[in-house]
Formats: structure tokens, sequence, C-alpha cells
């Protein structure tokens, strides 16, 4: 058989993640960063899944509706990773200004 074949030992490595060339698990926040990205694909699935048929029900209404209603589930794909990223921003300011705190 030729080709590439993915070794086993970095298939049993997934799950952890690499910090400065030393492997090690994968900390409480990369495990919540894992737990909310399928929790997005999976919503996100959900709802482009059931977007035709919303489409279509409110372009029967107005072919306008239909539009702003395709535009509204599209642009909320968006929302959960520009929350996120505010969420991170926040959590790392709060980071950073506790570690320059004086004692």
């Amino acid at each position: 058989m030729s080709g590439y074949q993915l070794p086993v030992r970095n298939v049993a490595l997934l799950a952890l993640t690499q910090r400065g060339g030393e492997i090690m698990p994968m900390t409480r926040e990369d495990g919540r960063s894992a737990v909310a990205a399928v929790l997005i694909i999976a919503a996100s699935f959900c709802l482009f899944w059931a977007m035709p048929t919303i489409v279509l029900w409110l372009g029967g209404i107005s072919p306008w509706l239909g539009f702003l209603g395709g535009a509204l589930i599209i642009g909320a794909f968006f929302l959960p990773f520009v929350l996120r990223a505010r969420f991170q921003r926040r959590a790392d300011r709060a980071r950073q200004a506790d570690a320059h705190v004086d004692p």
C-alpha cells in the first residue's frame, strides 16, 4: 500500500497541545474553547440546515422578508465569534491588570 499513513502515536496526541516544545495535556481553557467550538458548529449546522425552509417560507410572504431572513441567519453565524472574541479580550485585560498589580 503506497501513500502516507498517519502514525498511531500522532493520533493519540491529537487531544494534546504543544507549548514551548513540550507536549502537555489540554488545559481547562483549551477544553472550554473546544466545547465552545463544537457548540457553535452544531448550532450553525442546525441553522443552515433549516435556512432554506425558513427563507422560502418568509419569501412566500414577501421577497424582501425572505432576503432579510437569509441575511439575518448568515449574520447570526458570525455572532458567537464576535461575542467570544469580546469576552476573550475582556478576560485578557483582566488577567493583565491582575498581573501588573504591585503588592
